[in-house]
């Protein structure tokens, strides 16, 4: 059954730097599944130049089935961080696919020398065993 989520959408304004919390995130518990999850960036408006909007996933925390032990495994260079508008660096991860997931961490920031607005998307299927 496949989970879906949108951002709200998310802005930056005139701060030579990142504007908003850097970088936002949600966290999805769910029982101990196999995951194929996908992130997409939906809608991107800017004005000016050196902007720039990312949205993946930070993390995500597997259970194993005999200890019930959780381990994390981050899937995101420095956190995802926005540093310019050109370069990006951090980065997050645009898929995960993994077994006995039983939280997913959803992340998106941006960035804007003058203003930007942005939104996206995740897509998690479950189950898929």
């Amino acid at each position: 059954m496949p989970y879906y989520w949108s951002t709200p959408k998310f802005w930056a304004v005139s701060g030579g730097g990142e504007s908003n919390t850097a970088p936002w995130t949600h966290d999805v518990n769910i029982p101990p599944s196999s995951v194929y999850a996908l992130a997409s960036l939906n809608f991107y408006q800017q004005y000016g130049s050196n902007n720039a909007a990312i949205v993946g996933f930070l993390q995500y925390i597997t259970q194993d089935p005999g200890t019930r032990v959780p381990s994390e495994h981050v899937t995101s260079a420095w956190g995802g961080d926005i540093h310019t508008g050109v370069e990006v660096g951090g980065w997050l991860a645009p898929c995960i696919d993994a077994e006995n997931v039983i939280e997913i961490t959803l992340a998106w920031n941006c960035y804007a020398d003058d203003a930007m607005a942005a939104m996206g998307s995740f897509t998690i299927f479950l189950g898929l065993d």
